[in-house]
């Protein structure tokens, strides 16, 4: 059910916080890096880990626009189960952006962890 939904973009895991309250947002989608891509939802994430320590990262929901800081980003074998955990904080609004580094043959993820900046209305 979740590979289907990720054919219409990102997906906030479905056990995971709600955005701008305490607990940890966990969102996933694709990354592909390939020239033509017929369905733009595999490149959701194109280029996550290029973002810098601080940058701003801005999620909409239908009423408010959610702004996090990146705190940090790192490579995380799939093959490797001590680090395939991923701590999910649940003392403040947090945000974790997962997703592959290579389409189809992934051996690694992308994991962006970020804090909570504030919260917008639309």
């Amino acid at each position: 059910m979740l590979d289907q939904a990720l054919l219409s973009g990102a997906l906030r895991y479905p056990t995971s916080a709600l955005l701008g309250v305490p607990g940890t947002v966990l969102i996933f989608g694709h990354s592909s890096y390939l020239q033509n891509v017929h369905n733009p939802a595999y490149r959701t994430f194109d280029g996550v880990q290029n973002l810098s320590k601080g940058a701003i990262i801005q999620i909409y929901s239908a009423d408010a626009e959610y702004r996090y800081a990146v705190r940090s980003i790192r490579v995380v074998n799939v093959n490797d189960d001590t680090e395939n955990n991923i701590p999910l904080p649940s003392d403040a609004p947090h945000l974790v952006i997962v997703t592959c580094d290579t389409f189809a043959s992934a051996s690694d993820r992308f994991v962006l962890d970020a804090d909570f900046v504030d919260e917008r209305p639309l």
